[in-house]
């Protein structure tokens, strides 16, 4: 089993999933882009879909916590790692801004994945 319970194929089977559905959000928008689509594109079933997520917003979150981990490892690992963490956390949120102007399906992506892991105003006052 892996670090997170699944097994070599569910494994398998999340990263398929999150392939297709990277595609298929960056082409048609993440809101355009439905459940029945990326099982399509997988070529899986509905029992195989939500063996790995319990819905698209699921995967969505899983998408978003690969993305930033797989980001701030990378720049952690950088010869100039060594530097204010400030100025590192500046950099990486310069290089994202950087690329969601590439293009706009790559923006609303961004965006609606900021939207789910960012609290909410109503979280936010409750923690002050």
């Amino acid at each position: 089993m892996s670090k997170h319970g699944l097994q070599h194929r569910g494994l398998i089977r999340r990263g398929k999933i999150l392939r297709s559905a990277v595609k298929l959000f960056l082409e048609k928008g993440y809101a355009s882009t439905t459940t029945p689509e990326i099982m399509k594109a997988t070529g899986m079933s509905a029992s195989s879909f939500f063996a790995a997520f319990k819905d698209k917003e699921a995967l969505l979150l899983t998408l978003v916590g690969q993305m930033f981990e797989s980001q701030f490892k990378n720049a952690g690992s950088l010869p100039c790692a060594d530097i204010d963490p400030l100025m590192l956390y500046a950099m990486e949120t310069a290089l994202q801004m950087y690329i969601t102007e590439l293009s706009e399906p790559l923006r609303e992506l961004y965006v609606t994945c900021l939207l789910y892991t960012s609290p909410s105003p109503r979280d936010r006052t409750r923690s002050r």
